[in-house]
């Protein structure tokens, strides 16, 4: 047999990333009687994943040309210090090569070492293609990497043949970074409902969790967990609210979810219960209580939670609200409004108890439309008989999808002069809307008597429209206003 040439090719090298592999075997297989080549050869990124385990990657090393049934010998060898030197100066990179120590070859049956050195493929006739595989020490990898930042690792490998080999996929340059594989949820953030006391009894929310991995190759178990009251209130502190948990009465879940192997993502479910059945008890009314569930451990310990320094990102926040049974009673002659509506849609409709009247907004400056107030679009202040601390603005839209309200400043105040901006709201499920909406909770360590709804956004057509500017261009409209409050 001929001595195989161990030469690194510049002119090959440079050329390694200008033509893909599919390409390359369209074009130009056919110029010769039998050509060898890495199926994915060029710069490849390569996923090691954290799992306490070592990494594998196939080799795919193929036989083409015109003489498909030629046989054929070929050689892997990996880069040492020089011919890496050689490559980055070519390729202007600046790798190093990783250690040949933390890295080895197996057979085709993916667990048998190669003993030949170098590595040696026999390509018989009927073979076109061989796979070997490449096996990696992911802890020692993971521990230089960690140790060195500034450099970046590579392995690299070329393939030498008596036969002709490409010029172009003739190297192989694996680019190696380590993955912690993740448990993430897949619905994080904010979800709230609010009920009353037409609400069904049970309501669920679905979620999943996820394994961030290509392919999942053991069996775990992923603990749950509702985060306790000092995470709350550093929540509430973050984020300017004032959640109260849910007691654990009140809902059901899993505290633990079973991961069979092959299995990337497992359901769960949480049950809010409204009513208590064995009891009757109902959920506290006026009060903004919530179930902040995440990911709390997992049986594997490489296996980790997904954390982040938002808590929105990885904890599922059910929020409910559980609204009083009696509105306040709001009469027209307690309201006043930056704009009292339209002629035949006035203000007072949204006090009439009828949903198929509404108040209206002036409409398009084009048409003779005005803004509304700067900060607070069309107000309307209501003067309380009695003095709140905690209250529920729920407003019903226009009879059709259109024009409903999509951004709703609320404020407090004392004297109805001075009002304290405390809830500014534009979520999407605002728009388009029909029926019944009821906006957050509003809870205030003192009692106040007045107050202010402003209309600041509508909505129709795709589109969100502001109505305190001059050239206002679209109408608003609100069906009918009901609040529920407490002096507690």
């Amino acid at each position: 047999m001929k001595k195989l040439i161990r030469i690194l090719f510049p002119a090959a090298v440079a050329g390694l990333l200008l033509l893909s592999c599919d390409d390359y075997r369209n074009a130009s297989l056919q110029e010769y009687g039998t050509l060898m080549y890495f199926r994915n050869g060029g710069e490849q990124e390569l996923a090691l994943y954290s799992t306490g385990e070592d990494g594998l990657y196939a080799i795919p090393v193929c036989k083409g040309g015109r003489n498909l049934s030629g046989t054929a010998t070929v050689e892997i060898v990996p880069f040492d210090d020089n011919k890496m030197a050689l490559y980055n100066a070519v390729n202007y990179t600046s790798y190093t090569a990783l250690p040949q120590s933390m890295f080895s070859f197996l057979e085709d049956d993916a667990s048998t070492p190669v003993t030949s050195n170098p590595l040696s493929l026999e390509f018989t006739a009927e073979e076109s293609v061989k796979v070997v595989y490449l096996k990696m020490l992911t802890s020692e990898v993971q521990a230089l990497i960690a140790a060195n930042p500034d450099k970046t690792y590579v392995m690299g490998f070329q393939l030498f043949s008596e036969e002709k080999v490409s010029d172009d996929i003739n190297i192989l340059v694996l680019i190696p970074e380590v993955t912690v594989p993740y448990l993430t949820l897949s619905t994080t953030g904010l979800r709230s409902d609010a009920y009353d006391s037409d609400s069904a009894e049970s309501t669920t929310y679905d979620n999943r969790v996820k394994f961030g991995i290509d392919s999942n190759r053991w069996e775990f178990t992923c603990e749950l967990e509702v985060k306790d009251q000092s995470w709350l209130d550093q929540y509430n502190a973050d984020h300017g609210t004032s959640y109260d948990l849910l007691e654990s009465k009140f809902y059901e879940m899993p505290k633990a979810l079973d991961f069979p192997k092959g299995v990337k993502e497992v359901p769960f479910s949480i049950t809010v219960n409204r009513i208590l059945k064995d009891t009757g008890e109902e959920m506290p009314k006026l009060r903004e209580l919530v179930i902040p569930v995440a990911i709390k451990s997992c049986s594997k310990e490489e296996f980790v939670p997904f954390v982040s320094s938002e808590a929105n990102d990885c904890v599922f926040l059910v929020q409910v609200l559980m609204s009083s049974d009696i509105p306040v009673t709001i009469t027209a002659d307690q309201v006043t409004a930056f704009y009292d509506g339209k002629t035949g849609y006035e203000y007072s409709n949204m006090f009439d108890g009828d949903e198929s009247t509404f108040w209206s907004s002036p409409g398009s400056a084009k048409w003779g439309g005005i803004p509304g107030d700067e900060e607070w679009g069309f107000w309307f202040d209501i003067r309380l008989t009695t003095p709140l601390s905690v209250f529920v603005m729920n407003y019903c839209a226009s009879p059709t999808a259109v024009r409903c309200p999509t951004r709703i400043k609320l404020g407090i105040s004392d004297d109805g002069v001075n009002y304290t901006l405390v809830k500014d709201v534009a979520t999407e499920d605002m728009r388009a809307l029909v029926g019944w909406h009821a906006l957050p909770l509003v809870k205030s360590d003192t009692k106040f008597s007045y107050i202010r709804m402003g209309l600041l956004e509508t909505y129709i057509n795709d589109t969100v429209y502001p109505l305190n500017i001059a050239d206002v261009d679209m109408t608003c409209e609100v069906a009918e206003l009901k609040l529920y409050g407490s002096e507690n």
